[in-house]
């Protein structure tokens, strides 16, 4: 029996995952922190669907929304760098003012993106878990993990890697358990609790790629659109 702090990706992913743990015995606690979703009205949907979530399941999750390590208004610090370049550019809110470190930024549009989707999924998943990992170590938890590993949709094999990486270099435990076979169910609990089901993976390069996908398959409708 272990106190886990569950890397937290979206609410679909994380109703089996969340029951699961407990049912096994876990103590957990959610860690929702995604600055690579794309744009920032689909990142609110997004935050409220885990908060809906949350609160149905009675469990407490907490919501890291600006990166580690400091920054100004002017010059934020930013993970999307360790994603797409360290030539990465912010964009500014069309109301002007200082660039906003969330999702609202267009950072897949710029030259410096990691071209390379594999390599630029696992900047990603990195990203995210070494936050999550950091997070665990400070807060004094016993494990970390995350609902990443219940999606057929993401390289299983490589995020499990990372996360024994990590792990090991925090001297932390990286909780594993192929969740995939609660796949359909949590989507199922979601699609029945109202909580928003996202389209598309979350950064903006992966719109242009489900698109794509929905086009080859004729599955493609009208209503995909990002942030409704």
């Amino acid at each position: 029996i272990m106190n886990i702090l569950l890397h937290i990706c979206c609410a679909p992913c994380s109703f089996y995952t969340i029951d699961k743990l407990c049912q096994d015995g876990h103590k957990v606690r959610g860690f929702f922190y995604n600055p690579n979703i794309y744009p920032l009205s689909e990142y609110k949907l997004r935050r409220q669907g885990v908060a809906d979530m949350a609160k149905r399941l009675n469990v407490d999750v907490m919501y890291q929304e600006q990166p580690l390590g400091g920054g100004s208004a002017k010059t934020p610090e930013i993970p999307q760098r360790g994603i797409f370049g360290s030539k990465f550019a912010l964009a500014r809110p069309a109301s002007g003012g200082a660039p906003c470190p969330l999702a609202q930024n267009r950072f897949c549009s710029t030259p410096t993106v990691v071209a390379d989707k594999q390599q630029r999924c696992s900047n990603c998943w990195r990203m995210r878990l070494t936050e999550a990992v950091q997070t665990a170590k400070k807060q004094r938890f016993d494990a970390f993990s995350t609902t990443l590993l219940i999606s057929p949709y993401q390289n299983h094999d490589e995020i499990r890697i990372i996360g024994d990486e990590l792990g090991k270099k925090e001297k932390i435990n990286f909780y594993y358990n192929d969740f995939r076979v609660g796949f359909k169910q949590s989507q199922q609990a979601a699609r029945e609790s109202g909580c928003y089901r996202q389209k598309y993976c979350g950064c903006e390069k992966s719109i242009s790629e489900s698109l794509a996908t929905k086009r080859d398959s004729g599955s493609l409708g009208m209503k995909f659109q990002a942030g409704k």
